[in-house]
């Protein structure tokens, strides 16, 4: 089990208060990746604008939101993807073929990390407003249009609601009721209190102990129709799903799924071993560790390691490179 410590909570860089000692603590974020508390941005940009604390680039006050992530760095990666998501937004049907629409979608990864990790920023900006300017039209006409994928989901999503209202799955929820309602403490406890009262005047049993123990068959009851209708849902949910599945594979047609054109790269990937240069000695092979004693005094690996594709060799032989690594210098 893992110990929540002072040191895993987020702590502001400027103040270094933390959720360790503020149960309000809010951590917010920028689009230049620097991290403030809620009271630092407020104290620190009470004129909607000002410096940022860390690394002085020009901040507006606004532009804060609170940060989802603890690493701040994923936190600016996401906010810079977002943002270029709403420029890039060309389908494979905009491109001539697959190759073009695959350099087009490196390109964009290549923008997002240079903003992300502040490479080139000044010359990947000038680039997404080259292309903004050159692709204006496509941009605002895909803008509002779904890819064959996403026509795709909607169009499943959309039958799958017309299945459930179609079959009546409430009948379920129905039978389920009926059950309970012939098996509820209350009724149940109504319809005994002919045979209660008889019992109190015909019996010398204490009044107490037998309204107890008629309440407590009544919650018997209860507790046996809880179990039913549980396992009525579960029993519906299974045939719910499976009666989608069913409907969804038969409405898939072969003619709407296009296969990808095949692009050549030139011959196949032959693997090759590398030859390590680690400047000293060279090591032994592994069949040679067996032979010449060096496993004498490895520990044997146990069954579950082995079992994971473990043996002594390979301890064995990184010992022997961390110990020859670099003699020669």
């Amino acid at each position: 089990m893992m110990h929540w410590s002072k040191s895993s909570g987020r702590t502001c860089p400027k103040c270094k208060s933390s959720d360790y000692n503020n149960r309000y603590f809010k951590l917010k974020i920028n689009e230049c990746g620097h991290s403030l508390c809620e009271n630092c941005v407020e104290n620190l940009f009470a004129r909607q604008s000002g410096p940022c604390p860390t690394c002085g680039r020009t901040l507006k006050k606004s532009s804060f939101w609170e940060q989802m992530f603890d690493d701040p760095a994923v936190e600016k990666h996401t906010f810079y993807r977002k943002k270029l998501t709403k420029i890039f937004n060309l389908k494979l049907e905009d491109f001539k073929n697959l190759r073009e629409f695959n350099d087009y979608l490196e390109m964009v990864e290549t923008y997002a990390y240079n903003l992300a990790f502040d490479v080139d920023v000044d010359e990947t900006k000038r680039k997404i407003e080259e292309f903004q300017q050159d692709n204006d039209d496509l941009i605002m006409k895909n803008k509002n249009k779904l890819s064959k994928d996403e026509e795709w989901i909607n169009r499943m999503i959309e039958e799958e609601k017309q299945a459930a209202e179609k079959h009546g799955f409430q009948l379920a929820d129905d039978q389920a009721d009926r059950i309970v309602d012939r098996t509820d403490p209350k009724s149940q406890f109504e319809q005994d209190a002919k045979s209660v009262i008889a019992e109190l005047m015909n019996s010398d049993t204490d009044a107490s102990h037998i309204i107890g123990r008629k309440r407590y068959e009544a919650l018997k009851l209860k507790e046996e129709a809880d179990l039913k209708r549980a396992a009525l849902g579960a029993k519906r949910s299974a045939e719910q799903a499976a009666t989608l599945v069913r409907k969804k594979l038969r409405s898939v047609k072969t003619e709407e799924i296009v296969p990808l054109a095949f692009v050549s790269d030139g011959s196949p990937y032959v693997y090759v071993q590398p030859d390590l240069h680690i400047n000293g000695p060279n090591l032994p092979n592994l069949e040679d560790l067996f032979s010449s004693g060096y496993l004498k005094h490895i520990k044997t690996a146990t069954n579950w390691q082995s079992a994971g594709g473990y043996f002594e060799g390979l301890g064995c032989r990184r010992a022997l490179m961390e110990a020859f690594c670099d003699l020669y210098c």
